[in-house]
């Protein structure tokens, strides 16, 4: 039984996740729709935080590498990305920074500490 319930809970994120998707496209853009879809993707399967920075970066060096092709439009729209990127990923970092701090509080002050507050 449990195990039916949590593949539920699954199709349900994913189809909030798809739903948000469409909904985005159709009344935003489909670049706000990419870039919220893949937040709430990274969020919903845990996936690795640097793995959108290191996407950022990447668009970075095409970005700089189609601006001195003299491609100064594509260049940007493809800066603009990188930005995006850019910004999931110090979003996500700052989620499991406050995520890991509920764990830093309970760990014990170490020996160190305790030596000098005898001091």
């Amino acid at each position: 039984m449990k195990e039916w319930l949590a593949s539920k809970k699954d199709i349900i994120k994913w189809s909030a996740v798809a739903l948000v998707f469409l909904a985005l496209a159709i009344f935003v853009s489909v670049t706000s729709a990419v870039v919220v879809t893949l937040f709430l993707l990274a969020l919903v399967l845990h996936l690795n935080n640097g793995l959108p920075l290191i996407i950022a970066l990447v668009f970075l060096c095409i970005s700089a590498l189609l601006v001195a092709l003299g491609q100064r439009g594509a260049g940007g729209t493809i800066a603009n990305w990188a930005y995006y990127f850019l910004a999931i990923g110090v979003v996500l970092q700052l989620i499991d920074y406050v995520r890991s701090g509920e764990e830093r509080r309970s760990i014990p002050p170490s020996v160190d500490t305790k030596q000098a507050e005898d001091k």
